[in-house]
């Protein structure tokens, strides 16, 4: 017992402080990561017309997580005819490519954190491998 003790304590005390940074990294680039996602997909509603009374039906729906008052904005914004709508489609493709690279990016060093692994050397590996994840 007490040698699981001593394993034990070791692990957390090296997992553990360095970990909760990276939980909290994590969790706001998931968060910055929503707002394109969402833009991405309301996009491609409002490209096809008549898919038009479904975004304001989704726009709905999202009321407890948009801000007080910003529904009627989202609304207008969204349902508005434009001569290009594919662009909001562009705008929220690459959001969502930054945030999610960066949150596949940390989730990965999170791992190498916990089984006290060395991280890959060079920028360009980590990137390519957390833009593979985030593809898959």
């Amino acid at each position: 017992m007490r040698a699981f003790l001593h394993i034990f304590l070791r692990a957390v005390t090296r997992v553990y402080p360095r970990c909760v940074t990276q939980s909290q990294a994590v969790a706001f680039n998931m968060f910055l990561a929503f707002f394109p996602i969402l833009l991405l997909v309301l996009g491609v509603f409002t490209a096809s017309a008549s898919l038009r009374e479904e975004v304001r039906e989704v726009v709905e729906h999202l009321r407890g997580i948009l801000p007080p008052g910003s529904q009627r904005l989202a609304v207008e914004f969204l349902t508005r005819r434009a001569t290009h709508p594919w662009r909001w489609v562009y705008l929220g493709l690459g959001g969502t490519l930054l945030g999610g690279v960066q949150v596949m990016k940390l989730l990965v060093s999170g791992f190498h954190i916990v089984y006290n692994e060395p991280e890959p050397p060079g920028y360009w590996i980590r990137q390519g491998r957390a833009l593979l994840l985030l593809v898959v």
